[in-house]
C-alpha cells in the first residue's frame, strides 16, 4: 500500500476537508480519520544547562507520515516496518 495526501481542489471534492488519503496502488480515497496509518518514530525537545544543572525534555512519539497524526504509544494491533537507509 502506497500512500499520499490528496486535497480537495486536486481531487475534484469539494467540502471543509483539508486533504484526503489515497491508496495510490487502488485508488481507493479516505477520510483523515481513516486513514491506515504509517508511524515513524520521532524525537523532539533536548538537552539543557542551566544554573549548573543538566535536564532534557526530549518526548520519543510516533507521527503519520501521511496524515500528520501523533500518538506517544504504538497501538497493540499495530506494526512498524523496518526500512533500509541507503548509504
Amino acid at each position: 500500500m502506497t500512500l499520499r495526501r490528496i486535497y480537495p481542489s486536486k481531487a475534484g471534492q469539494r467540502g471543509l476537508r483539508l486533504f484526503y488519503i489515497e491508496d495510490t496502488e487502488t485508488g481507493e480515497v479516505f477520510e483523515p480519520e481513516q486513514c491506515p496509518h504509517d508511524w515513524q518514530p520521532m524525537t523532539s525537545g533536548g538537552s539543557h544547562f542551566s544554573d549548573g544543572e543538566v535536564w532534557d525534555d526530549t518526548r520519543d512519539y510516533l507521527v503519520c507520515s501521511v496524515c500528520g497524526a501523533e500518538i506517544d504509544q504504538l497501538p497493540a494491533d499495530a506494526v512498524l516496518e523496518e526500512t533500509e537507509i541507503p548509504f
